[in-house]
């Protein structure tokens, strides 16, 4: 067996990471598979009451971040996704442009965020659970129900694939009715009151202010991050070429529906600055007199962000699963469970470290701002990952002529030719800039000045950066001297027979 394609190019080497899950992994995501597993990892339901913080300019700052961040990384994502259709994604794609320290330190700043994105995701289903059920709950008691939390969504994920997205499929459904269910209430709020709780100011006033609003353009473009996370699962796709256009544009599409439907209705029916940052979604059918929906929404909403938590955690998993493959982390990480088809000592880990993040969290004296720290930390951590898929389309049309002109293989390219090209990774990377400055520049809470919220940032993002390059450098031996052969006979017993 060989490591090379037909072509016998250096450059066209195949990887462990792409020998051997295409042996052992099923292929089962269809079509909505992955439109749901995108919508589901991208959309936050707290997201429409934090942005509502900024007024109605917040739709404008949405429909920006929309043009200039999700839309081109999402084209980017989606060639580099036909080009490479290999598990692991970033890793993969940034490996084979860039090469293997590049490629190891995309997937690493593209992995490390799903702890910052889950870890206040608990806190917001347990915030709805106690909204639903009238909870008034004591320190340790917040900690434990989170703690469940964290665990139910690790159970979740520790089913085969096809189960687990069953799951998150039928949950999808009911946040998808609920944020219809919301403009309802929006024009039930305007019939009742004869006006918008929070009125429409004049045109100049709903334009951009990244000046005024740098901060809330961050937090869109923090609520529009992952749009290359479905690809960390690129060999369980059914077809990439049939099904990855319609995640992408299908999936962006829905996505900035929800976003501009709640946030709309939070405006609609909720004075300025008077939103809840965590459980607007749920709050505003007591603005209506709709009580039993406060309640039954609550309920419904955290469960549903448990169904997202899982879909965060068996996408992500995929990369310390890669890794471990690749020799950059212990070989249990390359473990997949012989029935599930599962990568459990990933997920495990993950569950593992969310626990112990939640721990320190609740332990810090100010926890509004270490939550929003570790938020603005992780948004530059994530924002800088996507460089690894941004920068490799050009290095791609480079480096691999002979991909793009293989019958079949690229069935998707940005469109536009050249120019087209170039103006898409231009402006995803304008965005993508933007957004980190402003995730220095604009604090998110009022309790610390410029100089005092930038070097907490600085320092969380700088760990987490450093210690993937200690990581790296730590494996070089481990990964120095691999045999090939031998590696894909270990698996052997794993040959993969199709859907499961």
């Amino acid at each position: 067996m060989t490591t090379e394609r037909i072509s016998n190019s250096n450059s066209d080497r195949l990887s462990l990471a792409e020998l051997i899950p295409p042996r052992i992994l099923p292929r089962v995501l269809g079509r909505w598979d992955l439109i749901v597993v995108y919508i589901s990892i991208i959309y936050a339901s707290y997201g429409s009451g934090q942005m509502a913080g900024a007024g109605w300019q917040a739709i404008s700052i949405w429909l920006l971040a929309y043009l200039i961040f999700l839309l081109p990384a999402g084209m980017c994502s989606l060639e580099l996704g036909h080009l490479f259709p290999e598990e692991g994604g970033v890793y993969v794609w940034a490996s084979k442009t860039m090469g293997k320290f590049w490629g190891f330190m995309g997937g690493w700043l593209s992995w490390m965020p799903v702890f910052g994105a889950i870890t206040p995701w608990t806190a917001i289903a347990t915030s709805y659970l106690s909204t639903a059920f009238g909870w008034k709950l004591q320190l340790w008691q917040q900690v434990g129900v989170q703690i469940a939390i964290v665990w139910a969504a690790v159970f979740i994920s520790l089913f085969s694939l096809r189960q687990a997205q069953k799951i998150v499929n039928r949950l999808f459904y009911v946040y998808a009715g609920l944020s219809i269910l919301s403009i309802v209430a929006a024009i039930a709020y305007v019939i009742n009151n004869g006006n918008f709780a929070t009125p429409i100011p004049s045109f100049g006033e709903l334009m951009p202010n990244l000046q005024e609003n740098g901060a809330i353009f961050a937090l869109a473009v923090l609520l529009l991050l992952g749009v290359e996370t479905p690809f960390n699962m690129g060999v369980e796709f059914k077809s990439v070429n049939k099904a990855a256009p319609w995640m992408v544009f299908g999936g962006s599409l829905i996505l900035g529906l929800f976003y501009l439907i709640t946030t709309a209705s939070v405006l609609i029916t909720t004075p300025l600055g008077k939103a809840d940052p965590y459980v607007s979604q749920s709050l505003i059918y007591g603005q209506v007199g709709w009580g039993s929906l406060v309640v039954v929404s609550g309920f419904l909403y955290g469960f549903t962000t448990i169904a997202q938590h899982a879909c965060y955690q068996y996408a992500y998993s995929r990369l310390l699963f890669i890794s471990g493959i690749e020799k950059h982390l212990p070989k249990i990480f390359a473990y997949v469970d012989p029935r599930t088809r599962t990568p459990v000592a990933a997920i495990l880990l993950q569950g593992a470290i969310i626990t112990a993040i939640v721990l320190i969290m609740y332990s810090n004296a100010n926890l509004t701002v270490a939550t929003q720290v570790l938020l603005a930390s992780i948004t530059v951590v994530w924002c800088i990952s996507n460089y690894f898929f941004i920068f490799p389309v050009a290095i791609a049309r480079r480096k691999y002529p002979h991909l793009y002109s293989e019958p079949g293989r690229v069935s998707w390219q940005i469109p536009g030719g050249t120019v087209g090209t170039w103006l898409t990774l231009i402006v995803a990377t304008i965005g993508n800039t933007i957004a980190i400055y402003y995730c220095f520049a604009s604090p998110w809470v009022s309790e610390l000045s410029v100089g005092e919220w930038a070097p907490k940032v600085a320092i969380v993002s700088g760990v987490a950066i450093a210690l993937g390059v200690a990581i790296y450098f730590i494996s070089l031996k481990r990964s120095a001297h691999v045999n090939t052969e031998d590696e894909l006979a270990q698996y052997a017993f794993l040959e993969s027979d199709g859907e499961k």
